[in-house]
Parts: structure tokens; sequence; C-alpha cells
């Protein structure tokens, strides 16, 4: 490509700059030459210039981001709408949910921040619960704060090198309780050791910090390969979790702000003193805040594009017209609704995100579940009977509901609902095949069973051991091959030899099993398909609790 003034290789360089900032991934060096059509040689040196201006990024997998300039930046929002205030009512309503400190954090360049004590004060308006900004006014009641002190004025608290980049928290819903008192808006952290951090690090937020790390406790990861570890669980879990790791005494949870992309623009946490959060209640308020963190995602996502100046002909996409849509606030019966409807057609990305959208709104998980996810899997159901849906439609719809049910069940745990029963379920010893068996648990799960799950080549001391541990109301055996069918009565017979057989129903189920199989080998039921499963799996429990009434 040549230039007639003189700017060829500016020219370039934006060419491959506008291929990494506006894909969703991260893009290879192979990708990016072949997308520009330029010399490797010259790419190579085009890139070396974008790093050291901080415009792209390397990870340790060679691909390539947008860089530290742009998620700077990022969190001042688009259309002129600031982040800071868009989150404002779902951090205070996270912050009513846990009564905790919430926390809204960016990742930003290390340079320029360090050494100063975080500020204490009464709060806004002198009571707990205000919302603190970046640039402005006081706020207390901050149960620890939750995110360590680094103040202006040089490199920051932390021992990052220069250039590193840290977590500053612009935003912050002070806690009910009145232990701490703590103002972090303003102030930075390190990456390596804070919630907050973690999450930018793990959704591509902020380059991985220069070792060592610093030992801000006996519990702070401090080693490269130990930290990958951990920012890998924090991606497959979707939020981080530090114990104690920044501060002594010191838990917190925070969850990915996304707008669009994969790339995180923001996180928002919950921190508490390690007395209140306890082990037992950090999936919980992992579930709360991931809901919080999603339905401000879905605000950025929805924002309308802003039109291309070049090009005042192009049409309004349906995708824009839907997106403007749906930034309308829905009541609670338009959210039911449209959670049933998506559901019903597999949209797994929509369905989560309404899912959150419900929590952040005040929706109780029994309400999103018995009031649209259940219906709507009953629904599939119905149509498989009819012939109207086929085994792909129940996979996608029931894989739509299982991300649903991933932030629901421990919500549902701390409010002691009751399942409608427990199934033990597992594929017979000798069999690998689990398709079947993992859709029947969907459909389970779905109608509101608890599942156990024990896999495949599940030997019959391992069912054994699983009804003693669990109590289940119903074990369930799968069986693909016809050569594994005879399993069924083995593990029967296992089951009455250790005393329980009439402890529990036994259902068997699989592609060549039939009725009269069934019968034969002594199970209490059987069904051709998952959605008769269910049906059937109701009328065993029915029976079973029935014959323990009194006469």
């Amino acid at each position: 490509m040549s230039s007639p003034n003189g700017t060829q290789a500016i020219d370039r360089a934006a060419m491959l700059l506008a291929q990494v900032v506006h894909g969703s991934e991260p893009v290879s060096f192979t990708e990016l030459t072949a997308a520009c059509g330029l010399a490797k040689s010259t790419t190579s040196r085009l890139l070396m210039a974008l790093e050291r201006h901080q415009l792209v990024r390397r990870d340790g997998y060679g691909r390539f981001w947008p860089g530290e300039l742009f998620v700077r930046y990022a969190w001042r929002g688009t259309a002129g709408t600031h982040l800071v205030a868009v989150a404002q009512p779902f951090m205070t309503g996270l912050g009513e949910q846990t009564g905790e400190t919430i926390n809204l954090g960016i990742a930003v360049a290390a340079a320029g921040y360090g050494g100063s004590s975080p500020r204490v004060g009464s709060g806004a308006g002198g009571r707990p619960g205000g919302i603190a900004r970046a640039g402005g006014g006081s706020a207390g009641g901050a149960a620890a704060g939750g995110h360590g002190a680094a103040g202006r004025g040089g490199q920051a608290a932390g021992g990052g090198a220069a250039g590193d980049m840290m977590v500053e928290q612009i935003a912050q819903v002070n806690s009910r309780y009145l232990i701490g008192g703590t103002n972090w808006v303003g102030l930075s952290v390190p990456l390596h050791c804070s919630a907050l951090g973690k999450v930018l690090l793990a959704f591509g937020a902020a380059a991985m910090p220069s070792e060592p790390y610093e030992a801000r406790t006996a519990r702070t990861i401090t080693t490269g390969p130990a930290l990958d570890a951990d920012l890998a669980a924090v991606r497959d879990r979707g939020y981080a979790v530090t114990d104690e790791e920044l501060e002594r005494g010191l838990v917190a949870v925070a969850a990915p702000v996304f707008a669009g992309g994969r790339v995180a623009i923001a996180a928002i946490s919950v921190s508490a003193p390690a007395s209140r959060l306890t082990a037992d209640l950090v999936p919980g308020t992992a579930a709360r805040c991931v809901a919080a963190a999603g339905a401000l995602s879905a605000t950025r996502r929805t924002e309308p594009s802003r039109p291309d100046p070049a090009d005042q002909t192009q049409p309004t996409r349906p995708s824009q017209a839907a997106s403007r849509s749906r930034r309308c606030p829905m009541t609670n019966e338009e959210l039911l609704r449209q959670l049933y409807d998506l559901t019903l057609v597999g949209n797994a990305p929509a369905v989560l995100e309404l899912t959150n959208a419900g929590l952040a709104a005040g929706l109780g998980p029994e309400t999103l579940l018995y009031e649209a996810l259940i219906p709507s899997l009953e629904e599939v159901g119905a149509r498989f009977e009819r012939g109207d849906f086929f085994v792909p439609e129940m996979l996608i719809a029931g894989k739509a509901m299982a991300g649903a049910l991933e932030v629901l069940r421990p919500l549902l745990a701390e409010t002691g609902a009751e399942s409608i029963g427990t199934v033990v379920m597992g594929t017979v010893k000798g069999d690998v095949h689990d398709i079947g068996k993992n859709l029947v648990n969907i459909m389970f799960e779905g109608a509101g069973f608890q599942v156990i799950d024990l896999g495949v080549q599940v030997a019959p001391e391992k069912f054994v051991a699983a009804v003693i541990e669990h109590q289940p109301d119903i074990v369930g055996f799968s069986a693909f091959l016809t050569t594994t069918m005879p399993m069924f009565k083995a593990n029967i017979n296992a089951l009455t030899k250790a005393g329980l057989r009439d402890k529990v129903k036994v259902m068997v189920g699989g592609a060549p099993v039939t009725q009269e199989y069934a019968d034969v080998v002594g199970a209490d039921g059987y069904a051709a398909d998952a959605s008769a499963a269910v049906v059937r799996a109701k009328q065993l429990i029915s029976e079973r609790r029935a014959a323990r009434l009194p006469a």
C-alpha cells in the first residue's frame, strides 16, 4: 500500500490497530499479517511500535489484544454515558443484597500512584451505604474497604514494576456495617492479589504483571505459574475469590463487566471481613456479584451504535433496532415471559443475561426457576412428545437452562428451597456413553430435581455408596450397549445385598432398553426418552411418598 503524502507507515500501523481493536477475540501475528497483506518483517516492526505506546499488548500465547491505553479509558462508557453512573443502581442493589462493601474497578497504569493511606470518612451523607465516585466526595462505613491502600504520588504500593498495571477503584457502595469506614475510591491496588485485579487479568483487561510479585500476606500468590493456574480457574467459574491475599482478615469476590466483546472493561467486587464472608457464604455472594455484573454488562451491550458519519445511507440493522428496544426497562412479568421464550428456543447467552438481570432487579431465584425456567422446559418436553421438537432442540434448551441453573443453584441453597426429589444417575460399568444420561440429567434439574451424576463406567459398589451417602428417592442406570444392559441386574442385586433395595426406586433407560427388559431385571421405572423420564420419576416419587403415609 502506498501513500501520496508520506504516511505509509502510519496507515499500515492503523490497519493493524484496527484489526486488533475491532475483533472480539485476540489476534495472532499470522492472522494480522494475512489480514493486512503486509510482510512479516513490516508487521513485526509496526507491532513493536504499537506495543511501546501501549496501543496493543501481547499475551502469553503471542496473541494481540487492545493495549492499556484503550483499557484505561474504556470505563468512560459510550454515547456519553459514564460507567459509574450506569453502574450505580446495580452496585446499590448488590450492596442491599449482601450488606457488604461494593467496588467498581478498572485497570490503570501503575505510574503516578503510591504511598499514602486510604481516606476515612463518615460516608455519603454521614451514613453507611452511600456510593462514592472517583474524583468526588468522601465515603465511609466500608467493611475493611476490601482493596488495599495506595495513594497518589509515586509508584503503586504493591511492588509492581514501572509500566505494570494496577486496579483503580472508581466507585464504591459502603457496607451497612460500621466497622472499617474506609473509602477506597481513587486508590490503586496490585492486580495479582485482589479479586478485582484477578478478574481484569483473567478476562484480558490488563497485562500480566512483572515478577516477582509482592507477598502482601502469607496467602498471596507470588509466582507466575501459580497465578496462571488461579486465573484459569477464574475464567472457568466466571468470578474471582481472594481469601486474605491482599490483607489479613479480608475476603473478596469479583466478576467482570463486558461491553459486547470478550475483554472486560471493568469489574465489580464484594468485600468483607473473613468473619462475615465465610466459606459457606462465598458461592451465594459470588452468584449475586456475577448477576449484578452481568446485568450491567447487558446495558453496555445494548448501547446503540454510533452512526458512521461517512455512511449516511446504511439502513438500521434489525439487531440494532432490537438492542434499542431492549434498553427500555421491562416489567417483571415481561422479563419472566422473555426468559420463558428464550429458554424454549435455547438462546443460552440471552437466558443467562436475563437470569442475571432478574436477580439484579430483585426477583428471587425461586421465582425465576418456577415461573419461567421450569415451565419452559416442561413445554420443551411436551413439544418433544408431540413430535414438534426433536433431540437437538431438547439439548439446546436444556443447555440454556443449565447455564441459568449454575447461577441460581447456590442462591436456591441459601433460601432453603426444597427440590422435588433427589436422583443419583450414572452410566453402568463397561459403558462410556453419556449423551442420553446427560440429557436426562438436564431435564431432571429443569423439573426441580437435585441430580447427583456419578458419570460413566460406574461400578455397582459405587452406586451403593452413593445411595448410602445421598439417600436419594431414585437411582437411575443408563446403558447404551446391549452388552452392558446386564449390569442393571447386577446393580439391583448389589442394592439388595446392601439392604437398600426397598429404600430407593430404580429407573433404567438407554437406546436398546425396553419396558419388557426393565420388568425382567426388576426395575421400578423405565422411560424411552428424557421427557418421559421426568414424568415417570414424578410418578415414582408420589407413589413412594404415598406409601409412607399412615393408613
